[in-house]
């Protein structure tokens, strides 16, 4: 076993930050530690072919503005009607029944759509 030099330095691990939690974590790990969240590996980055759509990224649009995922899935239509819906039923349940309905319903909107976008970009991924 050779030891370096005295007044070397010790080799660098490339670190990168977790997208979810913003930890640093060991740019090799697979999950975050901290929060368990996957990480694309280089691997399948570099497999998907150019322009190809990331169902991640259609998932945090759809929790943003439910509907919004669809329009980058390219599902257009679908993503039209369901922020339209997203609004009007926000907008109705905040006049009739308060703040915190209005809220349970964005959220109910977001998730959905969040997994139905992340579901359709898959599948045309393909």
């Amino acid at each position: 076993m050779s030891l370096p030099p005295p007044g070397t330095a010790a080799p660098v691990i490339p670190t990168v930050e977790c997208e979810a939690c913003g930890q640093t974590i060991d740019l090799r790990a697979p999950t975050c530690p901290r929060c368990g969240f996957p990480r694309a590996s280089l691997a399948s980055v570099l497999a998907q072919p150019i322009g190809a759509k990331s169902p991640r990224s259609a998932m945090w649009l759809s929790l943003g503005w439910p509907g919004a995922g669809h329009l980058y899935a390219g599902d257009t239509e679908r993503g039209a009607i369901l922020m339209v819906v997203a609004l009007v039923a926000s907008g109705l349940a905040a006049v009739l029944a308060g703040p915190v309905l209005s809220l349970v319903v964005w959220l109910g909107l977001a998730l959905y759509t969040a997994i139905e976008s992340g579901r359709i970009t898959e599948s045309r991924g393909r």
